[in-house]
C-alpha cells in the first residue's frame, strides 16, 4: 500500500485525481480523473499538480503571491524599464491549493514550487535533517 499526503492510496489503474468544475458552475461536481495512473498513483498530466499539492502541504498550504514582470522600451528615457505583466494569489488553505493545482500548468508549477522554496524554504529547514 502506498500513502500520499499521509492517507493511504489503493494502487489502481485511475488517476487518484479529482477534478472540481470552475466556481461559476454551481452546484460544483467533482469527477475523478480517468486516465490512467503510473507507479505514484497519478497519470503523468497530473504528476506535476500532485507534486506541487504536497509541497504545499509540507510548508503548511501558505497564501502566495506571484507577480510576473516584463521589460519593455521606453522611448521617452531611452531605457528599458521593467513593469508588472500581471500574476496571481494562492489563499492560505489545503482547498484553495488543490483548487489551483487542478488547473496549473507544468511550466507554473515549476515556477509557484521555486517560490514556494525561497520564501519558507529557510522556515523548516531542510528536508531530511533532523
Amino acid at each position: 500500500m502506498k500513502y500520499l499526503f499521509g492517507v493511504a492510496i489503493k494502487q489502481e489503474s485511475c488517476c487518484q485525481f479529482e477534478i472540481t468544475q470552475p466556481s461559476t458552475v454551481f452546484p460544483r461536481r467533482i469527477t475523478a480523473c480517468t486516465n490512467t495512473a503510473g507507479e505514484s498513483g497519478f497519470c503523468k498530466e497530473h504528476a506535476h499538480a500532485a507534486r506541487l499539492l504536497e509541497q504545499a502541504r509540507y510548508y503548511g498550504c501558505p497564501e502566495l503571491e506571484m507577480i510576473f514582470t516584463q521589460k519593455r522600451w521606453n522611448g521617452e528615457t531611452k531605457r528599458m524599464e521593467e513593469e508588472d505583466a500581471g500574476g496571481f494569489f494562492i489563499r492560505q488553505g489545503y482547498h484553495n491549493w488543490l483548487a489551483y493545482c487542478e488547473r496549473a500548468t507544468p511550466e507554473h508549477a515549476k515556477m509557484v514550487a521555486a517560490k514556494l522554496e525561497q520564501e519558507y524554504g529557510g522556515m523548516y529547514g531542510t528536508k531530511g535533517v533532523a
